[in-house]
């Protein structure tokens, strides 16, 4: 059915449709004026003309549109489309001749009235005619942007889970791989090691369903992991955070900084007397994490999931990429939402 709006839209353009096709008359309507000479007219003539038009518009909107919602074949709507505009036509002619004739005769010859109704009231079935033909088009638009967006909606959703999923089994093969190392060489340790462990469980289920987090949420895991290679690398590593209170309420998604610690340790040799320098600051609005590159002499086989898959959960929660910078330090920036 039609909308508030676009009802509103064929009533406007009715008025203002017979208006400019009667806007001539108006200057016939003094005696003095130019065009009076050939023609004149009074108000209430001009008033029935108007109303005529507009009766005109309004049918042929209506008609149409109803037409439409019926959902013939091209050849159906066609045909009935033509009948009925026509019988409306026929109606709204020889109903307005009628009143002309028996209201305002003043001897003009009867084909002239004739004539000036029927293409009048024709012009202005075309004219509605073709309002309404954009307005379904813009219907189609608005349903199509709709679809699209619903379809691109759930493909997001979909390979976001998909991440997720790639994410989890990732986190927990490597972190109970270095428990069974830890457990064997030092039990205090090892402790100290399933505490940390257990936030870092607790936080990775509990925050499932949610796709953005805020800072302190993340750096609250953050500080758990941190503390699970410390106790795994001894002094090999180093970790320090530098992060204002106002950024602390601002966004990223789920599980972002993790990722970033563990491709670290992957990728870069780490002991007591060269120990891997990690900070974690906020520039620009961008949440940075900076290590020193001391790469590893030994590439390590992982499952891992790496910077694509963070790019690609960033691409399609903040419609944003991650920065990534090689110099003499790696550095890698997460775009944040704020609150």
């Amino acid at each position: 059915m039609l909308s508030s709006t676009e009802k509103k839209l064929i009533y406007y353009t009715a008025l203002f449709i017979a208006v400019i096709f009667n806007i001539t008359k108006l200057m016939a309507l003094r005696r003095d004026a130019f065009i009076s000479q050939y023609w004149h007219f009074n108000g209430y003539e001009l008033v029935l003309q108007a109303a005529l038009n507009f009766v005109c518009c309004i049918a042929a909107a209506f008609l149409n549109f109803k037409i439409a919602f019926y959902r013939l074949n091209i050849y159906k709507t066609v045909t009935l489309l033509v009948i009925t505009n026509l019988l409306v036509l026929i109606i709204l002619s020889a109903g307005g001749i009628t009143l002309q004739t028996k209201l305002f005769y003043e001897g003009t010859p009867l084909h002239i009235y004739d004539a000036a109704y029927t293409l009048r009231l024709a012009a202005s079935q075309g004219l509605m005619g073709i309002l309404v033909k954009i307005m379904l088009l813009s219907r189609e638009s608005k349903e199509k942007d709709r679809e699209n967006e619903q379809l691109r909606s759930a493909y997001l959703n979909a390979q976001l889970k998909l991440l997720k999923d790639e994410l989890n089994p990732h986190f927990f093969f490597n972190t109970l791989s270095s428990l069974s190392a830890i457990v064997h060489e030092d039990p205090k340790k090892a402790q100290q090691y399933i505490s940390h462990l257990s936030r870092v469980f607790r936080y990775t289920l509990s925050r499932q369903d949610k796709n953005l987090v805020a800072m302190k949420e993340e750096l609250t895991v953050f500080d758990s992991y941190a503390a699970l290679l410390k106790l795994r690398l001894e002094g090999g590593i180093q970790i320090t955070t530098d992060i204002p209170v106002k950024y602390l309420t601002w966004q990223l998604p789920y599980m972002s900084l993790q990722p970033l610690l563990e491709n670290i340790t992957k990728h870069n040799a780490a002991s007591t007397e060269n120990p891997l320098i990690v900070k974690l600051y906020v520039e620009n609005d961008m949440l940075t994490v900076q290590n020193n590159l001391q790469p590893a002499q030994f590439s390590i086989e992982t499952t891992g999931i790496g910077l694509s898959n963070l790019d690609e959960r960033f691409s399609i929660l903040l419609h944003k990429h991650i920065e990534i910078n090689k110099t003499t330090s790696f550095t890698v920036k997460l775009p944040l939402q704020q609150a």
